[in-house]
């Protein structure tokens, strides 16, 4: 994986908001990584989806001139997505529930108003699925990288998803048992919890009532 500079957001809901962010061009093609929210519209109407329920995660952004030659390896889930952001603009990802002073990533506009795409990559939301995040000063093993270049609206493309990424993990755990010639395999409880369903992890995310924000 390329470096990058990672800020620390606190999730909420198995969410981090996209601000400034009013319409995704393709709701289906997003493969569950980024999708609407009206949660919070007065800030945000799309959301990328995290594996942890709440807590802490890290995030990179890029502002690009136009799409990357390659999609970066080392990523477990990476979509394109195209998104409209409107005149509260610059789109920004935002902590829904952010903690007092923690900072934010760089914009992923300029300014311009209109459409936009999105490349938005994932790793590590099988690993505390459903569960807190780490605590301040912790390392973050759920990292994201949102790039963003200005065009024109069009479907969404997957690249890779977390289901490829699950697959992997249980094959190596199924090799790893069959290796030692310990008895039968035992998946990790992460693997039993998310289970290999159509489509990956990235089906699961919680989409259900939200309490209000205080």
């Amino acid at each position: 994986m390329a470096e990058h500079a990672f800020v620390r957001l606190s999730a909420w809901y198995h969410g981090l908001g996209l601000h400034g962010v009013r319409d995704l061009a393709d709701l289906d093609g997003a493969e569950g990584l980024v999708h609407e929210d009206d949660h919070d519209p007065e800030h945000y109407a799309v959301t990328i989806a995290t594996g942890v329920h709440t807590g802490g995660v890290g995030v990179a952004t890029q502002q690009l001139d136009g799409p990357p030659a390659l999609v970066e390896p080392g990523w477990e889930a990476v979509v394109d997505v195209s998104v409209h952001v409107g005149t509260d603009g610059p789109a920004r990802v935002i902590a829904p529930a952010g903690l007092a002073g923690e900072a934010e990533p760089p914009a992923l506009s300029d300014g311009r108003t209109g459409w936009w795409r999105l490349r938005v990559h994932a790793r590590g939301r099988n690993l505390r699925w459903d569960g807190a995040g780490p605590l301040p000063g912790e390392p973050l093993d759920e990292l994201f990288l949102v790039q963003a270049w200005k065009a024109s609206p069009s479907g969404g493309r997957v690249h890779a998803t977390d289901g490829d990424a699950w697959e992997r993990s249980a094959s190596a755990a199924r090799r790893a048992a069959a290796a030692t010639r310990t008895g039968p395999v035992s998946v990790t409880g992460t693997l039993r919890r998310v289970g290999p369903t159509a489509g990956g992890p990235g089906r699961r995310w919680a989409q259900g009532p939200r309490p209000p924000r205080a």
